[in-house]
């Protein structure tokens, strides 16, 4: 397997930045979130190496958004940091090239 310079501890970090980019179906405007048209409530949800979290059920969206960016700390935000830490500095300008490239 080549060797890969986004990856840490098996996760490709550009894949979590994309992540993090609404898909053209959702209706939430939050990655990760819904609506559970059969309950009425919504739900949190998301995926890091290959497991899926459900975050629950919650009564209002901005809840359902706070557990999703509860799971994006606990689980992305070490694996972010891990990988600027171990980068050079012009590997450092080329990723937030590459942030405010995907931010469009």
């Amino acid at each position: 397997m080549k060797h890969r310079r986004d990856m840490v501890e098996g996760t490709n970090v550009s894949n979590i930045v994309v992540s993090k980019h609404l898909c053209s179906n959702n209706t939430s405007g939050h990655t990760g979130v819904g609506l559970d048209r059969r309950t009425g409530k919504w739900y949190a949800y998301i995926n890091f190496q290959k497991k899926h979290y459900n975050l629950g059920l919650h009564k209002d969206k901005s809840a359902a958004i706070r557990a999703r960016r509860a799971a994006e700390a606990r689980l992305h935000d070490p694996v972010i940091l891990e990988y600027w830490d171990s980068l050079t500095e012009k590997r450092k300008k080329e990723f937030q090239d590459y942030l405010r490239s995907t931010n469009k």
